[in-house]
């Protein structure tokens, strides 16, 4: 297994980053950065002695809320995880680098039939579809059954094989079905 990319945060256009730092179990305190921060992507913190983890996720999902342990997004999308384990000592600078690893899935739908000039929007329902990631193990959380769907723009009407849809989800660590 290959990764997938080796982008950058703002060559795959993520919008946010978080750090949380947890200590024996416990949230010491979380980072946020937006793609409009000047340090966007290189996060810098302050942190007591001890044992840490810290959790990571950059996204470009709309609309994140965090609810306890996960994230959720209005519409999902591209999004990376990973988790480090440090030891702070008295007098340790620490630069750290992390590669996140990918925990977004994507239904891409290829419309090869002709496009009629009443079709206004596709949907899609699926029986399983993950809006969130608990950052702390990083596996999808927040299963809804919604439809999700985008408008068709009228000058697809009359073409074939050029309507492309996607759909993100956030995928589970364990193979599913939907």
């Amino acid at each position: 297994i290959h990764p997938m990319t080796r982008a950058s945060l703002t060559e795959l256009n993520l919008t946010d980053v978080w750090v949380f730092d947890y200590v024996g179990g416990q949230l010491q305190s979380t980072t946020h950065q937006t793609a409009s921060d000047a340090s966007f992507g290189s996060p810098s913190l302050t942190v007591d002695y001890g044992d840490h983890t810290f959790y990571f996720v950059a996204s470009r999902g709309d609309t994140p809320t965090i609810d306890g342990t996960t994230i959720s997004w209005a519409k999902p999308s591209d999004t990376f995880w990973a988790t480090l384990s440090l030891t702070v000592s008295p007098g340790s600078s620490i630069t750290q680098a992390v590669s996140l690893h990918r925990v977004a899935a994507r239904l891409r739908i290829t419309v090869t039939d002709e496009i009629p000039a009443t079709l206004a929007s596709i949907s899609v329902t699926p029986d399983h579809w993950y809006y969130g990631l608990d950052i702390t193990t990083g596996d999808a959380a927040d299963d809804r059954q919604t439809a999700r769907t985008v408008n068709v723009p009228a000058s697809y009407v009359g073409t074939t094989g050029q309507l492309i849809a996607s759909f993100f989800t956030i995928s589970p660590s364990t193979q599913w079905t939907t």
